[in-house]
């Protein structure tokens, strides 16, 4: 043993979700002239909205050009499954991911204002053929059916949900992040006008229930990408944007915990706005 250098700290793993918004069959194959084409088409009238495939183009960012990927990408629907990606299910729905290992939890996707109460985070949906975006809503519980919340997206109630009737689950969820634990919110309506007061409503409460610091944007995440037009083809998918103007911050993904290939470093999208971790969780 030589010298007196300080261990370096695990940064943990890193797990991302990416919600599923599958692209229309009416735009065609990605990536082909034709579905190009159509996709463009879209963009230029302004309702263009990002699917899965664009989703999970910025969650691969960290792993571009690595041999094997840096972190643990999981495409969900529902809430059901957002936390069985914490617990990393197995046959017999036993958990595998050990104890306070998870640095960060990322959710890519979309993201509503709701009248007068926090927002919807979207875990699901669809999108239209003309672009337009809808989220599966959040499923309540009734007597009938008391684990109906697992089956939608989520919101204010499916977290009153996880602090009472799933109390035990939400327990098991909260254990398995570090005591540096966050969640990273990545959400195309996820601040600005008239989402970004009732997402950040919902941000500290997501705090309370996993007992984690939770980070986020104070403005909507715009998907930068770059096209030419006469040639109708994509040069590049995986931009991000905090808001809409050509002077805002953007960059290259996500801001990830992992450490990135040379050439991403310092490229990524910086979160920008913060709720601390609770110094008194929601028992």
């Amino acid at each position: 043993m030589g010298g007196n250098k300080s261990p370096v700290a695990s940064r943990g793993t890193e797990v991302t979700l990416v919600a599923n918004f599958p692209r229309p069959t009416a735009w065609g194959a990605r990536g082909k002239a034709t579905g190009d084409a159509a996709e463009i088409a879209v963009m230029k009238t302004g309702k263009w909205h990002p699917t899965v495939d664009d989703f999970m183009e910025v969650a691969q960012v960290p792993s571009t050009g690595q041999k094997r990927r840096l972190t643990e990408i999981f495409t969900v629907d529902n809430v059901g499954e957002m936390l069985g990606a914490i617990l990393d299910l197995g046959s017999g729905n036993k958990a595998r991911r050990k104890k306070h290992s998870i640095k960060r939890l990322n959710l890519i996707s979309h993201g509503i204002a709701q009248l007068g109460k926090p927002a919807l985070y979207g875990l699901g949906g669809t999108i239209a053929d003309n672009g337009d975006c809808s989220i599966n809503l959040s499923v309540a519980e009734t007597p009938q059916d008391p684990n109906g919340p697992m089956r939608g997206g989520l919101d204010e109630s499916v977290l009153n949900w996880l602090d009472t009737t799933a109390k035990s689950l939400r327990d098991d969820c909260r254990a398995r992040f570090r005591e540096d634990g966050e969640i990273g919110l990545v959400l195309c309506n996820s601040g600005g006008v008239p989402l970004g007061f009732s997402s950040q409503q919902l941000m500290p409460k997501l705090g309370q229930t996993f007992n984690v610091r939770v980070r986020g944007f104070d403005d909507e995440i715009y998907y930068d990408n770059t096209f030419d037009g006469a040639k109708n083809r994509f040069t590049d998918r995986n931009q991000t944007k905090i808001g809409r103007s050509s002077s805002n911050p953007s960059g290259i993904g996500y801001f990830c915990e992992v450490k990135v290939a040379a050439r991403f470093a310092g490229k990524h999208l910086e979160f920008n706005k913060s709720f601390a971790k609770p110094t008194k969780p929601t028992p």
